[in-house]
């Protein structure tokens, strides 16, 4: 990344971005590919630490466990631990149990189809 985009941004944008805090990242085509680590990931992810800025990891494939997502960043060199890593049953979990979302039986139940 040789393009300085602070240089760029407007400053209603700056003020903007300044107010996120935490971002839903897709895993597969957001921060690797297959098993192949895209080459800005470990920067973009040290820079929202450094902004302050926390993460959670997202994805819709049912076939694989929390666990094993969890094994495959750290192969990746991503640390990462239950705690911002969600699959599709653990959205219903959250859902179902009003954990950082409302409480919404209906929401749960609509995650535990999809898983």
């Amino acid at each position: 990344m040789n393009t300085d985009h602070n240089k760029i941004v407007s400053t209603e944008l700056k003020q903007a971005l300044s107010k996120i805090k935490h971002v839903a990242l897709d895993m597969d085509g957001t921060i690797y590919l297959g098993n192949t680590l895209f080459p800005f990931t470990k920067e973009f992810l040290a820079k929202m630490t450094a902004a302050g800025i926390g993460y959670s990891f997202l994805t819709n494939n049912p076939s694989k466990s929390v666990a094993d997502y969890l094994k495959k960043m750290e192969g990746l060199g991503i640390e990462a631990d239950e705690g911002n890593m969600y699959s599709q049953n653990s959205l219903g979990i959250c859902y179902q149990k009003g954990t950082g979302v409302p409480q919404s039986d209906e929401q749960a139940v609509s995650w535990f189809e999809k898983a």
